[in-house]
């Protein structure tokens, strides 16, 4: 990968990384410092890169540490939001009394809404390429379309945004 190519890299990142800021801001799901120390590890590795030329092993040691901060900081914080949400949206599900009067299919409905969140934290430990735009854009998509489709299911049981914004995570 030439070094134009890992800037691009990195600037993939920080936009990924903005979009999951404005999703957790949203949520009100408070983001660690992982995204943002990695993001400073993966440029203090970047200004290393720079001094040693391509296809050498320590240019290719130097990428690889960027990949993998990189890829870190990323996981972190999308596996931070959805385990919230996981927390918060179980919580509702057992305790709202508006749902409380639902059948157990109507019910069912959440958890599978429920489930499609933790096949996004598979994907991201299983096959997920930091190396794309594309691909973060991808999962941020994913995890913004899981949460519309589970936050109209519970509108549509009268279920206010004010409540679904509460930390019920605690």
């Amino acid at each position: 990968m030439h070094k134009e190519d890992v800037a691009e890299l990195i600037y993939s990142y920080s936009v990924g990384i903005s979009l999951l800021q404005a999703v957790s801001n949203n949520l009100i799901i408070p983001i660690d410092a992982s995204p943002l120390v990695n993001f400073r590890d993966s440029l203090f590795h970047f200004r290393k890169l720079y001094q040693f030329e391509e296809k050498t092993v320590e240019y290719a040691s130097e990428l690889a540490s960027i990949q993998e901060h990189l890829i870190r900081g990323f996981k972190d914080n999308i596996l931070l939001i959805t385990s919230s949400l996981r927390k918060r949206y179980r919580y509702i599900l057992n305790n709202h009394p508006q749902i409380a009067v639902k059948s157990e299919k109507d019910k069912v409905k959440i958890r599978k809404l429920l489930n499609s969140l933790t096949r996004i934290d598979v994907k991201l430990r299983t096959y997920f390429e930091v190396n794309s735009q594309k691909a973060l854009k991808q999962i941020v998509d994913d995890l913004n379309t899981c949460i519309e489709e589970i936050e109209n299911t519970f509108h549509s049981w009268q279920v206010t945004n004010e409540y679904l914004r509460q930390r019920h995570e605690e």
